[in-house]
């Protein structure tokens, strides 16, 4: 998926600040600290703005009520994952869309490859957070056709075990989509399916071209130009100091940092996803209406660029 790398790291960080913020309820860090594997899967998924705001209003209500279990905690930690999709979504999408829109091809049942913008952009991420962790999200040969730093590669099919997960994930998902929705009639259950279905690809070879053999003018065009990462501002600075071993980050430096005006696209992901977070601490933990919480969550409003979001 686009923007994947991009939506893992943004959402590592929110919650970085989370866990550190003065303004973040201490039920969502300590949820946080144990899903986070749950926040990146939700990172990267979609249709959250139809959920999130109700949810949270079911989740509120049974912390209230003493019904907040374990379910209730892995749900709240779904949906403060996908909040900081959203922020990602928010801010970069007008972006691509302005630098490709004449290279998406729109039409209906037609997979169509995202904006080149992304690739560079999450190969600029991988570099810069992802490329020197042993044993982290994304090693190397995620990226290479064959694995070939892989030790011993050669004696898998490689190709053939790719095709074999794609299955088994695509089997693992498909009892997630109930035939009752439809009456039980399978193939308006199959058409639905297919019509949920994200249409596009997206090879790995131009990830693995944007890491390893990235074009000078590309490279200048999507992340200089465009202003995509600018690691001497507040927000980014304070990101990386997160990820380090032992951060030692006051309160009051979390909310300078986040007070600070954004430029880079990346730094405004960080301040849209922690408004998000913040606003569902203070809904949590206040009186605040559902209505008002999907206002705070951008729910309906239009992007930068004038489009849906």
């Amino acid at each position: 998926m686009s923007e994947n790398i991009t939506h893992f790291s943004s959402m590592e960080d929110c919650f970085h600040f989370m866990a550190v913020s003065p303004d973040i309820c201490s039920t969502f860090k300590e949820a946080g600290r144990k899903y986070t594997n749950l926040a990146r899967l939700a990172s990267v998924t979609r249709y959250g703005d139809k959920f999130t705001a109700p949810l949270m209003g079911e989740l509120r209500d049974a912390y209230r009520e003493g019904r907040f279990d374990e379910a209730q905690q892995r749900k709240l930690v779904y949906v403060l994952g996908w909040l900081c999709h959203r922020a990602a979504d928010r801010c970069m999408k007008p972006v691509f869309s302005s630098f490709d829109s004449s290279t998406l091809r729109h039409a209906e049942a037609i997979d169509y490859s995202p904006s080149e913008c992304s690739v560079y952009n999450d190969a600029f991420i991988y570099k810069r957070y992802y490329a020197n962790e042993r044993d982290g999200l994304y090693p190397a040969a995620v990226f290479e056709e064959g694995m070939e730093s892989i030790p011993g590669h050669e004696r898998f099919d490689v190709a053939g075990t790719r095709e074999l997960n794609r299955m088994l994930m695509q089997n693992s998902l498909l009892p997630m989509h109930r035939p009752e929705e439809t009456a039980g009639d399978l193939d308006a259950w199959f058409e639905r399916i297919e019509q949920r279905r994200q249409r596009f690809t997206l090879e790995v070879e131009r990830y693995a071209d944007a890491i390893f053999r990235p074009v000078r003018d590309k490279v200048d065009r999507y992340l200089v130009r465009a202003e995509f990462y600018d690691e001497s501002e507040p927000a980014t600075k304070l990101a990386v100091r997160l990820r380090s071993e032992l951060p030692d980050v006051t309160e009051a430096e979390v909310r300078e940092a986040m007070a600070a005006e954004p430029r880079s696209s990346y730094a405004h992901i960080l301040h849209t996803g922690y408004r998000y977070l913040t606003s569902a601490s203070e809904f949590f933990t206040g009186s605040m209406s559902v209505e008002e919480l999907k206002d705070r969550f951008d729910i309906g409003k239009l992007g930068r660029d004038g489009q849906p979001a």
